[in-house]
């Protein structure tokens, strides 16, 4: 077996893994926390708790190749990626509030794009007022969720 197959059989194990572990802790918690309801009058942990089994199933589908090709060991994690791309998250989290959609977008993005080597930051800067314009005018105008474009909110 090549390398590159068990670095794929590696990557479709541990991401099937986690998909079904994310799947089964979503629909865990809607079956706990949310009454359920019927199918003919669906409670607000039915939606939920769909979604969980639905993100554990394709777990299933996705880890299931891995274990019949086998092969597959440790995973190499991406250091630089998983920092960038989750401090890019928490930058938003700590800045929409604050300072607005705007603000928090293009930390986001700017952020995350330190995870490739191949993004300027010019061009990090144009995804991410291209990605604040599209959210702005599907949240915000589209469907009225009340988040400011800019804000001063210390």
């Amino acid at each position: 077996m090549s390398s590159d197959s068990r670095d794929q059989s590696a990557k479709d194990f541990w991401g099937g893994l986690l998909l079904i572990g994310a799947g089964s802790l979503f629909s865990l918690v809607a079956w706990l926390e949310y009454p359920l309801g019927m199918l003919v009058d669906m409670g607000p942990g039915m939606f939920p708790m769909g979604l969980g089994i639905l993100l554990a199933g394709l777990g299933v589908l996705i880890m299931l190749p891995a274990l019949v090709r086998g092969g597959f060991g440790r995973l190499a994690v991406d250091w630089r990626a998983l920092f960038a791309i989750s401090g890019g998250t928490l930058a938003f989290i700590l800045t929409v509030e604050r300072f607005g959609l705007a603000v928090a977008v293009l930390s986001l993005t700017w952020l995350s794009s330190l995870a490739v080597s191949r993004l300027s930051t010019l061009q990090a800067v144009g995804l991410g007022l291209g990605l604040t314009a599209s959210i702005w005018l599907v949240f915000v105008y589209g469907l009225g969720v009340p988040l400011q474009l800019l804000a001063w909110n210390l």
